[in-house]
């Protein structure tokens, strides 16, 4: 740990709001880094030489001045980080009242560079996973090997270990509130970070996370228990928790995997999930991907060949209505039972039969045909898959 300009100034202004001493911090050098006396920056101090030198405090009266060039009354005691000597601090006064209390100063700074290590070492990391994550997910450039060296390496994955990943989705996340963008920013990221160790706390068996974009938080966690089950258990945990932040979130579940190649299927497949839950309007709060059973199959289908299948049936005079294609949604909804159907649109029984007529007469499919009802259902998915799209 090298103590610089940029380290030294902002520790040396947070002991300054609450202390009205001259203070200066000194490199492994020598050299006065952050001063309470701007003047003295860049300035050789010999009392600070003499103290990494010697490893020693260094009390300097007014009869040392001329021994100890750069140097004014006070106490200069050593900065240590990991059992090393890395700079000096100094407390210019009486050295008879100031000698403890600089000792307090000097472990105020040794704790705060302790600290400065640390978020350094998280961010680190923390860069480290998201870049791994990002390479995990990219839709084109995935290199299985060195994703799976890498995450042993540097990231102590287990890739043994069976896996679910999670999407969660703030939907609300990003919302300026009128700051300005700097300011948007640095929120932002304050709430992502909060968001993180949120998840982090309430879930002890995540592996790995982080945020894929300024909404979405990707999250591997290891499941052992019953498939699907567990991992409703653990959304409904995720919801609880952040529901007292009153944050909007959606979270789509993928399937248990193992290995980079597994993980990787489990993240497209809580996407699907997700997309399917904007697509449907679903009111659910959370969904695994093998809820979605036929509509997923549906939405995998080419964009070409799901404009071909509906082109067959509504092309040219071949239209529904709004009203019509209503009808037919909540046809459905009720297990295609006339009476329930009818009671839920508010409606008389034969109108409702008067408007199934009309579907039949316009494109040649009777909802009351089981057969028929199939090709009009998977219609209105694929119609609700490409308005989305």
């Amino acid at each position: 740990m090298k103590i610089t300009r940029q380290l030294a100034e902002p520790i040396l202004a947070k002991l300054s709001e609450f202390l009205d001493y001259n203070i200066n911090v000194m490199n492994d050098q020598g050299v006065i880094v952050a001063s309470s006396d701007p003047s003295r920056i860049d300035q050789i101090h010999e009392g600070a030489i003499h103290v990494i030198s010697n490893k020693k405090p260094l009390v300097i009266s007014p009869d040392d001045l001329d021994r100890f060039a750069g140097s004014k009354p006070g106490v200069n005691l050593p900065i240590e980080f990991l059992g090393e000597i890395v700079g000096v601090v100094g407390v210019t006064g009486d050295p008879d009242e100031l000698y403890k209390f600089a000792r307090i100063i000097k472990i105020t700074v040794e704790v705060m560079i302790q600290q400065v290590y640390v978020n350094n070492h998280l961010q680190y990391k923390n860069k480290l996973i998201e870049n791994w994550i990002y390479d995990l997910i990219h839709p084109q450039l995935f290199d299985a090997k060195t994703l799976e060296q890498n995450g042993k390496h540097l990231l102590n994955i287990d890739f043994n270990m069976e896996m679910a990943v999670f999407l969660l989705h703030f939907s609300d996340l990003t919302i300026s509130n009128g700051w300005e963008n700097i300011d948007v920013m640095m929120k932002l990221n304050q709430k992502k970070d909060e968001i993180l160790s949120g998840i982090e706390a309430v879930i002890p068996s995540v592996s790995f996370y982080s945020f894929i974009d300024n909404e979405t938080c990707l999250v591997a966690i290891k499941c052992k228990g019953d498939k699907v089950v567990e991992e409703k258990q653990i959304a409904h945990k995720l919801h609880n928790y952040f529901k007292q932040y009153k944050l909007s979130l959606r979270i789509g579940i993928g399937n248990r995997a193992i290995g980079v190649e597994g993980y990787r299927d489990s993240y497209f497949q809580a996407k699907q999930s997700l997309e399917l839950m904007r697509i449907f309007n679903s009111e659910k709060r959370s969904t695994h991907i093998s809820e979605w059973k036929l509509t997923r199959l549906l939405a995998s289908i080419p964009e070409k060949l799901r404009n071909e299948f509906i082109d067959q049936f509504f092309s040219g005079k071949h239209q529904l209505n709004t009203e019509l294609i209503h009808t037919l949604e909540v046809l459905f909804n009720c297990q295609l039972k006339m009476k329930d159907t009818a009671e839920a649109l508010h409606i008389h029984r034969n109108t409702l039969q008067y408007r199934l007529d009309r579907i039949q007469h316009q494109i040649g499919l009777d909802p009351r045909n089981f057969h028929d009802a199939v090709i009009l259902l998977v219609l209105l998915y694929l119609m609700k898959i490409n308005d989305y799209q």
